[in-house]
């Protein structure tokens, strides 16, 4: 990328601009701390994560899922059959 050259008649307002004209400010820094509330949710979601990361998984117990499909019988596919096709008529 390239980039732009600044405007030669910018160089020259700067240059010939006056600071007597400027006021000096005081500046005002604010330092915002955590309330008690927000302390408190963040020591419980880093002992939250804590736990979460510190489980031990061989703890748990191995189990077998078995997915258990019930398909409709001959007599129930007929019936919806016909069904669908009185529907249709």
């Amino acid at each position: 990328m390239s980039e732009a050259k600044p405007n030669q008649a910018i160089i020259e307002d700067l240059a010939k601009f006056e600071t007597n004209g400027l006021k000096h400010v005081q500046v005002a820094e604010k330092i915002n701390l955590p309330s008690k509330e927000d302390i408190e949710s963040e020591k419980k979601h880093i002992s939250l994560v804590n736990g979460v990361e510190s489980f031990d998984k061989n703890k748990l117990k191995p189990t077998i899922t078995q997915e258990k499909i019930v398909l409709p019988d001959k007599e129930a596919i007929e019936n919806e059959k016909r069904n669908k096709a009185e529907s249709e008529i």
